[in-house]
């Protein structure tokens, strides 16, 4: 098999894979998002989590958290956000949830430093 070839297999099976991927996780009842660790732009969303903040998984992507979540609830995670950043270990956390309808709702956290 030629590298061409070879290459293009590969990118097929990658783009296999992120899509069963991602099948999975918005068939799961929670909310799932990735940010990259410098500047707080969300690199991956779930549709669950991108439609309880108002957006498309598409539209979330590369938007800060204060864009995604709002100035207060940023400010209110910050400890917990450095904490997994400073310590590199996990955190849980619960907080109230504002929706866009005006609903509240409490929610459970769980952050996790991405290790590569």
């Amino acid at each position: 098999m030629n590298d061409a070839l070879r290459l293009s297999e590969l990118q097929r099976l990658a783009l296999d894979e992120a899509a069963r991927f991602r099948l999975l996780a918005d068939s799961v009842p929670v909310l799932i998002a990735l940010y990259q660790r410098d500047d707080y732009r969300c690199l991956y969303a779930n549709r669950r989590y991108a439609e309880t903040f108002g957006f498309s998984p598409e539209q979330i992507v590369g938007r800060t958290v204060v864009e995604i979540i709002g100035e207060a609830a940023a400010a209110l995670i910050q400890p917990q956000v450095a904490t997994v950043i400073g310590a590199a270990a996990p955190t849980t956390y619960e907080r109230v949830l504002q929706l866009p309808s005006g609903e509240r709702q409490w929610i459970e956290v769980n952050l996790l430093p991405h290790r590569d």
